[in-house]
């Protein structure tokens, strides 16, 4: 009787429906884990090891957060950028005012205001240096931006398999490679520190209108 069920079920365009898909993918699944529990002496699991395939509303979320960091993240490396440079500028006008001959001046007098002067000026240049290394500023805008092309490159490819999936298309082992990319994506860009936090947030709200577009809580 299965086998006639098998049988009579049709391709369409070299896919075999939903149904019978899962049926196979099952089956496959439970007879491996059979095999493993025969070899190892553990009881099989009565669901097997199936995994959901990836849905076209799966992509589509990827989508839209794609869509989101590949043009906000530009505008956080920016900013990060902006810092850098802020506390090298700083610190280069700091150096370059203990280089004046009034300071020079200072520091070889004997009073105890012209030495702290000094000393303070030249102190807060070497902090205010050291500041953008210590937070990685400089270091992030580049991984932003780098992360920026990628979320590019995966969302142009997650935009074509949408269409592909909702034209009835279906490989399971292609999608499942892509949302991999995206969620690489995903873990290298929630790793920044400085952290994204005000971009995060904008994805955040945003999410929550397209829930309530949706009627989705």
């Amino acid at each position: 009787m299965r086998d006639q069920t098998m049988g009579s079920d049709t391709k369409v365009n070299g896919i075999l429906p939903d149904d019978s898909r899962d049926l196979v993918t099952s089956s496959g699944a439970v007879r491996a884990s059979g095999r493993r529990a025969a070899a190892t002496g553990t009881p099989a699991s009565p669901v097997g090891e199936a995994v959901a395939p990836i849905t076209a509303g799966r992509i589509e979320m990827c989508l839209q957060s794609s869509t989101y960091w590949a043009q906000r993240l530009p505008q956080f490396a920016d900013r990060m950028q902006r810092r850098a440079d802020a506390f090298a500028i700083s610190a280069a006008l700091l150096s370059a005012l203990t280089g004046l001959a009034v300071w020079a001046a200072l520091s070889s007098t004997e009073d105890w205001w012209g030495q702290a002067a000094v000393s303070f000026v030249a102190m807060a240049a070497a902090a205010i240096g050291i500041v953008p290394k210590v937070k990685n500023y400089g270091e992030t805008a580049g991984k932003a931006r780098e992360l920026s092309s990628q979320y590019g490159s995966i969302k142009g490819r997650l935009a074509d398999a949408l269409e592909w999936a909702r034209a009835g298309g279906y490989d399971d082992g292609f999608l499942r490679q892509l949302v991999n990319d995206f969620e690489a994506a995903k873990r290298s860009k929630d790793s920044l520190s400085p952290y994204p936090k005000e971009e995060q947030d904008g994805r955040n709200a945003e999410r929550k209108l397209i829930g309530s577009a949706e009627g989705k809580p």
